[in-house]
């Protein structure tokens, strides 16, 4: 199941304004979000007289409703659902950020505008942060109502983060990872505590073309505990004769996103990190002190300096290579 972030706060306190900035931030950086709106008024279906409130009216249990765009369901239920019954059905996002669901042991943001209240309803135990105008000093962070992404990096760290390299800290192969990665644990020097030092580590690669694929494909088969993929392009037709991770049905859509669907298909027991975006002097090195070590998959020089300089700054081992025509160069 996905990570659960609530954001809640009184009435009219702007968390749907708020809502839409932070799904904004994480889709920026490459996240695939879901979102839930959580409303104990009465239960009303679409807007009166429409086809969909039609169906319902005439005793439709579920009524789903299809469009070119996108696709929403409302089931009528004897009671309400729990955050995990609900994200059951989000299982393909990176995040889930629900909106005023105060209950739960998901971690919770609350905005308190001064307009609106001068404290948090909830206690500060409860809370992961505040996001308000007022001074407030509560012993946890709080944050300017616009700072969006500071609160972005907040969840990424504790929660996103977190949960990823929980994840990663496997402590022994059940049968069917012994099975899976039988190749690796019979090379000498590698064996089962080699295989789970693989677990245990992560790195990023810079590109998910011609060589981030092939690249990205066998690190993850390998099962390298967390992969991070850093590209700003959109599989086109042209890539497809040599880039392994992208397909046709993947035309027009961000490469890290295909690839991460690959690669997380491959194999389940990876976290795969995608950051829809280039790499440049400005979030290299935070972007960098976060992983083992770094691919440099990029095809111009200007990207392979930043990258250069970062992982010197950051203290991290790089792999860098190259392709021309036929030709490949490390």
């Amino acid at each position: 199941m996905p990570p659960i972030v609530s954001v809640v706060g009184c009435s009219n306190s702007g968390k749907t304004t708020f809502l839409e900035k932070l799904i904004k931030e994480f889709k920026f950086r490459g996240y695939r979000v879901g979102s839930v709106k959580h409303h104990r008024g009465a239960f009303e279906m679409d807007i009166e007289g429409k086809d969909t409130w039609r169906h319902f009216q005439a005793g439709s249990e579920v009524v789903g409703l299809a469009t070119p765009k996108g696709f929403g369901l409302v089931r009528k239920l004897q009671q309400e659902m729990s955050i995990e019954e609900i994200a059951s059905y989000m299982g393909d996002v990176d995040i889930i950020i629900v909106e005023g669901f105060k209950g739960g042991p998901q971690p919770k943001l609350e905005l308190v505008r001064s307009a609106i209240s001068k404290e948090p309803v909830l206690a500060p135990e409860e809370l992961l942060a505040v996001i308000s105008d007022l001074p407030l000093k509560l012993g946890l962070p709080v944050f300017q109502l616009e700072d969006i992404p500071s609160v972005a990096n907040l969840i990424e760290e504790q929660v996103v983060n977190n949960r990823k390299t929980n994840v990663a800290k496997i402590e022994s192969l059940d049968l069917i990872q012994q099975k899976r990665y039988h190749r690796n644990i019979k090379l000498p020097g590698v064996g089962e505590a080699g295989q789970l030092k693989l677990f245990q580590s992560s790195v990023l690669i810079v590109g998910t073309g011609g060589l981030g694929s092939p690249v990205a494909y066998y690190l993850g088969a390998a099962g390298i505990g967390r992969l991070g993929l850093i590209d700003g392009d959109n599989v086109d037709y042209s890539n497809l004769q040599r880039q392994i991770l992208h397909a046709t049905a993947d035309i027009g859509r961000p490469k890290v996103q295909s690839a991460k669907e690959k690669l997380e298909s491959i194999n389940p027991d990876i976290e795969v990190t995608a950051y829809q975006k280039l790499l440049t002097k400005e979030n290299a090195v935070d972007l960098i002190k976060q992983y083992d070590l770094v691919v440099d998959a990029t095809d111009n020089l200007a990207s392979r300096y930043v990258i250069n300089k970062a992982c010197i700054e950051a203290g991290k081992p790089l792999f860098t290579r190259e392709c021309y025509r036929w030709w490949d160069k490390s």
